[in-house]
Formats: structure tokens, sequence, C-alpha cells
């Protein structure tokens, strides 16, 4: 292990790069006519709901990183997924660069295995580099007052950058509107993998979203849901912001959380 980093253990993902032809470790659905699933190049594409899949084993009530990278073409829509019985959990492709995408999810108590899923909708999804690793998440919290129980916003500071905007801490949640947003410094360490969880809600067909450095979770419910960004600190990092961010109607959020993500040692 390096550097707290999260990717030191076994891959469980077989022929994650492509690197073996014709998707060898790859199942493939083409669940209608038209959907496509191809390998060339080192990379998955799939489109039109094609989708290639594996199984591999996983140890229950245990803690996993699923990552990849990837990129869409032709307004493409598409998702790393993975699934088990209680389990569905899904991040989208957003960017027609190649873009790193990362999730972090607990096995059920029954699980002893998942389905790991690269997804294409529409247009042309590629991935590449998939991987599945086994995890600790570490015990310190590195979020101050993410509950907000403490009054007054205590840790959290608002950012009301126009007339209009709006923050405001009630009810042991936080509000933002109308561009306003609150947000903390916090330390890191360099090239490490952290998650950063929160729950959020939007009401008056709101648009708001969970920020840090250049990534986001947009805030899509009007009941409460939860949302999860999980990345890697750069060589340099050593602090990052997080913001809590609300264009228009009203977001609320509650249980920011945010946690370094290690790589698991061997028994």
């Amino acid at each position: 292990m390096k550097n707290g980093k999260a990717v030191e253990t076994d891959n469980l993902i077989k022929n994650g790069d492509f690197s073996t032809p014709n998707g060898a470790h790859w199942w493939t659905e083409r669940p209608n006519d038209g959907a496509v699933v191809s390998f060339d190049n080192q990379e998955c594409m799939t489109s039109n709901n094609g989708n290639a899949w594996q199984h591999p084993e996983v140890v229950p009530s245990a803690t996993y990183l699923l990552t990849c990278r990837a990129k869409q073409s032709y307004s493409g829509r598409g998702s790393l997924q993975v699934s088990s019985t209680g389990l569905s959990k899904f991040v989208n492709v957003t960017s027609n660069n190649w873009e790193n995408l990362a999730l972090s999810f607990e096995t059920p108590p029954e699980a002893r295995k998942v389905v790991v899923k690269l997804f294409g909708a529409n247009g042309e999804i590629r991935f590449d580099d998939v991987e599945l690793r086994a995890v600790d998440v570490q015990p310190e919290e590195l979020i101050k007052n993410g509950d907000f129980s403490i009054p007054g916003g205590a840790h959290w500071t608002a950012e009301r950058p126009n007339t209009g905007a709006v923050v405001s801490f009630d009810n042991q949640e936080c509000m933002t509107s109308n561009n306003g947003y609150a947000w903390q410094d916090v330390k890191v360490s360099p090239s490490s993998t952290y998650v950063l969880t929160c729950k959020a809600k939007q009401t008056y067909s709101g648009r708001g979203s969970l920020q840090v450095g250049s990534r986001s979770a947009a805030v899509t419910s009007s009941t409460w849901e939860n949302l999860e960004l999980v990345f890697e600190t750069s060589p340099s990092t050593h602090s990052v912001t997080v913001k809590l961010f609300g264009a228009s109607g009203e977001i609320r959020f509650d249980n920011v959380s945010m946690k370094q993500l290690l790589a698991k040692k061997p028994h």
C-alpha cells in the first residue's frame, strides 16, 4: 500500500483492461434489436441498451471500491453499475473525454457475488481499466458538524455570492438556494482515496449538488436521497473544499460525511 491509496489489493475483475482479446471473462447482453457490445482497441463499447458484465465473488458485509475509466460519444448515455440482492448502485458517464468513475458499496449480509455491468443506453459508451477491490473505511470522520447538531452551522462557512442567495441552518439541516452554498475545507493526504456522502432533497423544483473540487453529485429527488462522491487526491493535494450548493428552489442537506478508503489488509 502506498500513500493510503485504495488500489493496492487484488483486482477482482478479470481482464478489466481488455488486454485479452474478444472480451475474455466478460459476458455480453443484447436485450433488443440494435443493442451493441464490442471489444476493440483494448476497450469495451456498449450502446443501445447493450451491456457487458461479470459476476465476481465477494465477502458478505464488506466494503468494496469499483472504478473504471469511461467516455461517451454521439451524446451517449451510460453507466458503471453494481448490483446484488439488496444492492443497486450506479455512476453515470458524463464526459466525451476519458473520465474516472468510482463508487463504493457494502455487500449485503448474504451476498457471495455481485454483478458488475458496463451499460450503454445510447450513443457510444467506452470503458477501460475496470477494477473492483476490497477496502477498509477509516473510522475517522473528516467533516466537522456534518449532522448540523451544533447550532448556527458551526464549522461551516456560508457563501452568498449574489443578492437573494440563501444559506440557512435549521432543524439540524443546511438549506441553500439561489446560488448560495455552505463550504468547509478538509485536510487530506496526497494520492489518497476518499468517499464523500450526504443526504439531500430538493423542493420547489430545486437544483443543487454536493461538490468537492471539480466533482459534483446532483440532487434529483424531492424526498431524502443518498449522494456519494468517490475521489482520489492528486500528489500535491493537502486539502479539499466540500460545498453544499443550491442553484434554485430549496436544497436541504444532512449527514455530510467524508472518510478515507484504504486498501484491505490481507488476513
